[in-house]
């Protein structure tokens, strides 16, 4: 346990760092070091300290040459695997579910979905209202367009394809079986797990062809959301087969991540983008936790349940201020590097002229002094 505190409070660390500090490869590899040292027999933690330099050391060498939107992806990459996955990895370090038997179809299974949303619900309109802000209508207008497509991209990126990977299952797993006897019926949690998908890909259609045509909507978002919400809210309703305390905070948590969609997408349906962007980061949050391992992890730490759900809110909150100002950081810097990196060419293209133009004179009084020699 003290040993997955450390690694975890390091990985925080360097993470941290990562997003706000300057881009040196010495940090970046003197960060990756310690935590291979630290996570010694954490073999995943090594992994993702690779991952983190790799990235790091991609930004280093091409943030600078690339414009502001391509910039921008890759810190948002190294953010999301930094302060997004690397914690949850330190989560199931502390509540050891490594070797639990179903720990990919709960505990991955759940990061999968949380770390979409976490993306395309808060990470997004954080960085699209800090990168470009609405100054006057005409703004608002084009910022607006600007995130509905690329939402609506989100959305049909991670709907269809989770869509086809749950229907890839479902045909290798259980399709055959129905195939051989007609009486067979597969759990249709699998089903809703791929409806639910493809829904999110639909609405991303919707969304991504209304800013095509230049028509602003929010319906992409809080039809998406509320439909998830709603599906969730019933979703998890007699699947484990069992009773007691860790069945009924396993419940609970994902009755309150239903409630914290339904309501951030009642938020953003009135406009307020970065208010349903918090309330949507707090439901990634829970749903994450509601992952079977985790979920029985804290709930053991209680008597009763509710007291277990309700915990988690201040650090839900508390993570969500933090990831707030990390994202604003990591905007700014973004923003700052492209400016002067506008500032350098607008210089190297004044030097360019001015030694042109020196050129120029130097021709025309050498044609001059030939002239007069004649």
């Amino acid at each position: 346990m003290s040993v997955h505190l450390l690694a975890w409070g390091a990985a925080s660390a360097f993470a941290a760092n990562q997003s706000i500090a300057s881009f040196e490869l010495g940090r970046f590899f003197l960060g990756a070091g310690l935590i291979f040292l630290l996570a010694t027999r954490l073999v995943p933690y090594a992994l993702f300290a690779l991952v983190i330099g790799a990235l790091a050391a991609t930004q280093y060498y091409l943030s600078t040459e690339w414009p502001l939107g391509i910039c921008l992806i890759l810190r948002a990459v190294n953010h999301t695997v930094s302060c997004w996955l690397l914690p949850i990895v330190g989560l199931w370090g502390l509540c050891g579910v490594w070797d639990a038997s179903d720990f990919f179809a709960q505990e991955v299974g759940h990061v999968f979905n949380a770390t979409f949303e976490f993306v395309a619900l808060f990470v997004l309109p954080i960085l699209a209202n800090r990168v470009w802000p609405t100054s006057t209508q005409k703004d608002e207008t084009s910022s607006s367009l600007w995130l509905q497509k690329t939402e609506g991209l989100l959305y049909m990126a991670a709907g269809f394809g989770g869509g086809l990977i749950e229907f890839y299952f479902l045909w290798v797993r259980d399709f055959s079986k129905m195939w051989a006897d007609p009486t067979f019926m597969p759990p249709q949690g699998d089903f809703g797990h791929m409806f639910t998908a493809l829904s999110w890909g639909f609405f991303g259609l919707y969304g991504f062809l209304s800013a095509t045509q230049g028509q602003h909507t929010s319906f992409h978002v809080v039809g998406a959301a509320m439909f998830y919400g709603v599906i969730m809210s019933t979703h998890a309703v007699g699947t484990l087969g069992e009773s007691g305390k860790d069945t009924d905070v396993w419940l609970l948590m994902h009755r309150v991540t239903a409630g914290l969609f339904v309501f951030g997408s009642l938020i953003r349906l009135v406009g307020k983008k970065i208010d349903a962007a918090c309330t949507f980061f707090l439901a990634a949050s829970y749903f994450t936790c509601a992952a079977k391992g985790i979920c029985h992890a804290i709930a053991s730490h209680f008597v009763m349940g509710h007291a277990a759900v309700v915990s988690l809110v201040p650090l839900a909150v508390a993570a969500m201020a933090i990831q707030v100002w990390l994202l604003n950081r990591l905007a700014e810097r973004c923003i700052a590097e492209t400016e002067n990196k506008d500032m350098e060419v607008e210089a190297c293209r004044c030097c360019r002229d001015e030694e042109i133009e020196t050129s120029r004179l130097c021709n025309d009084k050498q044609e001059t002094a030939e002239i007069v020699l004649l």
